[in-house]
């Protein structure tokens, strides 16, 4: 009996059902994973929704260096102590300002006194925080 050989490399991965696509989205662990996996087409964008990342599984911590300046645009790399990978990411947002991270925002205190606010750094959400010199006593402190 002949099997019929199937030519992988013909297959169309973007045509991949939406059911399947969460399944294999919901089993990755690692957000370097995750990142990679949302970049390969538009419908695997389309799932890679926060609901769909499991968000249970212990996460090794990313570094993030100072700010570089490459060709004239603002880059912040991440490193990844888990494998060593490094990604560069353009966050327009956090050009000049020093950052802070706690649970997943970066706390941002800018170059004009007392500007401070909070980012999620790959969804791009911001949160404003009242400037710290209109606080009480924020001359004593």
């Amino acid at each position: 009996m002949e099997t019929a050989a199937y030519d992988f490399s013909m297959a169309d991965w973007s045509e991949l059902q939406h059911d399947l696509l969460v399944l294999i989205a919901r089993r990755l662990n690692l957000i370097e994973d995750y990142l990679n996996f949302r970049n390969v087409c538009k419908s695997w964008h389309f799932v890679s929704t926060k609901d769909n990342f499991n968000s249970y599984l212990s996460r090794f911590p990313w570094l993030m260096p100072a700010e570089e300046e490459e060709d004239g645009i603002s880059i912040r790399k991440f490193f990844s102590l888990y494998n060593g990978m490094i990604l560069n990411k353009r966050i327009p947002k956090a050009r000049r300002k020093r950052c802070m991270e706690s649970m997943g925002w970066l706390i941002m205190v800018g170059e004009e006194e007392g500007e401070i606010s909070m980012l999620r750094p790959f969804s791009g959400v911001e949160i404003e925080l009242p400037h710290q010199n209109n606080t009480v006593e924020y001359d004593r402190y």
